[in-house]
Formats: structure tokens, C-alpha cells, sequence
């Protein structure tokens, strides 16, 4: 099972804009109500709803009582672990690839080990097209890519971006037998 890790930091008031500024609970038993600990210095009024500071946050961050303050959670990415987003520095012609397999309607994640960020796709049927390009994390140019032709087909590579371009050019749609409609398809 994989979960998610987080880096916390400390929830800065935006309202005192003060860099000391932490959220804690409010004197109340509530659980949804906070206050922050230097509003009052500034001359603000320091109650805030646990609703107002939710909608600051950013898409996939979390908030959570740590140390008796609330905190901001960042997903964080670790080396090798899959993600659906390309990764920043890509080249222009580079995405033009990648677009390019999103059209001919292969799924595909991305990772990154070391100097390389890897670009694994697939159709949704086991008959159809798998492969994978790989891309160097420093120039965001494509290095190789390689696609196979269904399960038990002879694996094809190219070298560099027209080439790999050329190569997923000539996909088609799988011809899947019966058995594909009756739901033996990839998961």
C-alpha cells in the first residue's frame, strides 16, 4: 500500500502578514475554530474558521494540528514514484511527443530516476501499443523511446525526437479479439 508524505510547515497568517504568526486553537472546545497568535499585536482581529484557511490551500495540500499549530501538508514526490503530470524543463518538441500519444489515446505516467525522466505508456487494451520514452531531466529533450506492438511483439527503438515522433505516428488502434469485449482489458 503507498501513501502519501507530506512536508509540513507552520500556517502563516495572511491577514498580519507577520513571519511569527501561527494558527492554534481557539480558547473554545470547537475543533473548527482558530486564532492566530499575532493578529492581536497588529490590531486585527485574530478568530479565524477552519473553512477560510482550507480554501488557501493549494490542490493536494492537506492541514493538520501539529505541535498545537495548524500546519500546511505538500505531497512530496519521492525519487521513482509514478505521477500523471510531465515534469517541468521539457522542451516544446518534447511535449509535442507526449501530446501526441495522449492523442492516439495511450495512458501514460512519468517518473524520474537519476539524469532521466521516463514516460511510460499504454493503450487500454492488452492487444494494443506499450512503451516508453525517455528523456534527459537536464535538457528536456527526448534521448530514445521504444514501443511494442501488443503482448508478445517484437519491440521497436528510436533515438531522439523526430524519430520517436515518426514512431508513435504509426500507431493504431488495437485489433482486440472477442475476448477483449467481454472486459479482459488492462486494468
Amino acid at each position: 500500500m503507498s501513501s502519501t508524505r507530506y512536508a509540513w510547515s507552520p500556517m502563516r497568517c495572511t491577514t498580519c502578514s507577520d513571519d511569527s504568526s501561527q494558527f492554534v486553537l481557539n480558547d473554545s472546545d470547537r475543533t473548527d475554530s482558530f486564532r492566530c497568535t499575532r493578529c492581536q499585536v497588529h490590531g486585527h482581529l485574530p478568530y479565524v474558521h477552519i473553512e477560510e484557511l482550507a480554501d488557501r490551500l493549494k490542490p493536494g495540500q492537506t492541514l493538520a494540528l501539529r505541535s498545537g499549530a495548524l500546519h500546511i501538508g505538500t505531497p512530496v514526490q519521492s525519487p521513482g514514484s509514478a505521477r500523471h503530470e510531465a515534469p517541468e524543463g521539457l522542451t516544446v518538441f518534447t511535449l509535442g511527443v507526449v501530446r501526441l500519444a495522449e492523442e492516439k489515446e495511450l495512458s501514460g505516467t512519468w517518473h524520474t530516476l537519476g539524469k532521466a525522466h521516463h514516460f511510460h505508456f499504454r493503450a487500454s487494451c492488452m492487444h494494443g501499443v506499450f512503451g516508453s520514452i525517455t528523456i534527459g531531466a537536464r535538457t528536456g529533450k527526448i534521448l530514445r523511446g521504444q514501443l511494442t506492438h501488443g503482448r508478445g511483439a517484437h519491440r521497436v527503438e528510436e533515438k531522439g525526437t523526430n524519430a520517436v515522433r515518426s514512431l508513435l505516428s504509426g500507431v493504431t488502434p488495437p485489433s482486440c479479439p472477442p475476448s477483449c469485449a467481454e472486459g479482459q482489458h488492462r486494468p
